[in-house]
């Protein structure tokens, strides 16, 4: 008798995805939690598995590498940040406000989810040295500064903004602003001596760049503080 081996991560006949009760968003919850503290190249699928108190197989079940695992990870962050970002947003906001929420509730994001910020960080620097990488990251940064495209051209529609540079330019100068932001509030977040002033500064700080970029001039209307 002779019994075909298979490869490994490879899907068993008749294996069920619930044989180790764990789902792929339980996978994906415990790779964010380790990927933030480890890093990609100190996390191994059996560590993910561990926590979960399942077997490798399970996790391999739904993702048969850890590339593929990151992925799952950068998509499911996408959807959460969407969903709190979304959230922030009145049907009776204008473009200038729901542009301007856009960035305090990306901030809102991060400082309430800072694991799944740091994967975003893990990204950008797993980019510059992997083609794979790199190629995420980049349809990450098209889908970011398309929504802000978009709040852009809605202000154009409203007679609101008054662009004086190319609006794509425009929306890459402010997705680079509000990336930095966060990324720089990430980075330095343990040592800062007064987090909440820093935050309320940074604020301040991007009204007064999405003031100047769209020519609304000084002239902000408010948004409320969350």
């Amino acid at each position: 008798m002779t019994v075909k081996k298979r490869r490994r991560g490879e899907r068993g006949k008749g294996r069920k995805a619930g044989d180790d009760r764990v789902t792929s968003n339980q996978i994906l919850g415990a790779a964010i939690d380790l990927f933030a503290v480890r890093g990609f190249m100190s996390t191994s699928l059996q560590a993910i598995a561990d926590k979960l108190g399942v077997s490798q197989s399970a996790v391999m079940y739904y993702f048969p590498n850890k590339t593929k695992l990151f992925e799952g990870c950068i998509s499911l962050i996408q959807t959460r940040n969407k969903a709190v970002v979304e959230t922030q947003v009145a049907a009776e906001d204008d473009a200038l406000i729901r542009l301007r929420k856009h960035f305090h509730s990306n901030l809102k994001w991060a400082t309430d989810s800072p694991e799944e910020a740091q994967i975003i960080l893990l990204l950008y620097s797993l980019a510059a040295f992997d083609p794979g990488f790199a190629a995420l990251n980049i349809q990450v940064l098209q889908v970011a500064r398309e929504k802000i495209r978009a709040f852009l051209l809605a202000g154009q529609r409203e007679q609101l903004f008054h662009l004086k540079i190319d609006i794509a330019v425009c929306a890459e100068t402010l997705h680079d602003s509000l990336l930095a932001g966060i990324l720089t509030w990430l980075t330095t977040r343990k040592h800062l001596k007064d987090n909440k002033a820093h935050l309320k500064r940074l604020k301040a700080k991007w009204d007064e760049l999405i003031a100047s970029v769209t020519g609304v001039g000084a002239v902000l209307k408010k948004v409320p503080r969350g």
